[in-house]
């Protein structure tokens, strides 16, 4: 994977894009990358801080049976990565789009 000055590369758990709210309706990948869009020119720290409290206000309360972890990585220098191997166990996704 080549990755480019200005591009995010986001690493998150299932936890997030399937968080449910109390109808039993996932938030789902596609709001949480346009959620993600929206804030990309902020800093990393408050970009997870706002994609968590993105998925908490969906949720409205709901008890989560599962994990939220994310990791976010934005490029400042042209990158290039060597996807070497996966755990085929993990709900593990990883996303990446140019801005």
């Amino acid at each position: 994977v080549e990755l480019q000055t200005g591009d995010m590369l986001v690493g998150y758990t299932d936890g997030i894009s399937e968080a449910m709210n109390p109808q039993e309706e996932e938030w789902s990948e596609d709001a949480m990358l346009e959620e993600l869009k929206a804030v990309y020119d902020k800093p990393s720290e408050e970009i997870l801080t706002y994609i968590v409290a993105c998925a908490d206000k969906f949720a409205d309360g709901a008890k989560q049976h599962d994990d939220m972890t994310m990791i976010l990585m934005k490029i400042e220098t042209p990158l290039t990565i060597d996807v070497v191997s996966t755990l085929s166990r993990s709900h593990a996704a990883i996303s990446s789009f140019n801005r």
